[in-house]
């Protein structure tokens, strides 16, 4: 699957997460919520694509060690809060796929920031060695 970059059309309440599309477990993320099963989802660009380059405030913040980054009401937010960000932005078709959902939502409530920002800057540095790396797409 493919995943085409695209600027929303309405940016002032749509979220965006920018993500590292060399990245195999953050491609497999972002194809996963690209799938059909959700209904609302956020706009998904990758760090290297040419519209990001029109969020400055985005491409300064980027280092290797940052595999996402969320811009949602003109607030930006990176690590473990980012990942709780990019799954309240997200909502399902079915009923079943609605409460398997709302428990991902749930047990990511449940972990305490600074212990999931720890757990993310850990992955994130080492995600091509664990996940492996892959050509980016644009």
């Amino acid at each position: 699957m493919c995943i085409r970059d695209r600027v929303p059309t309405n940016l002032s309440d749509q979220t965006i997460v920018f993500f590292d599309s060399s990245c195999n477990l953050c491609h497999s993320f972002v194809t996963f919520l690209s799938d059909k099963r959700f209904t609302e989802k956020p706009q998904f660009l990758a760090f290297n694509a040419q519209e990001t380059k029109a969020y400055p405030e985005i491409t300064t913040q980027l280092n290797s060690n940052l595999s996402v980054v969320v811009k949602k009401n003109n607030q930006t937010v990176t690590g473990g809060p980012a990942l709780k960000t990019i799954a309240r932005a997200v909502s399902c078709k079915s009923s079943l796929w609605q409460i398997i959902w709302s428990i991902v939502v749930r047990i990511l409530d449940s972990v305490p920031d600074f212990l999931l920002t720890s757990l993310y800057k850990h992955i994130a540095k080492h995600r091509h060695q664990i996940f492996g790396q892959r050509k980016p797409e644009f």
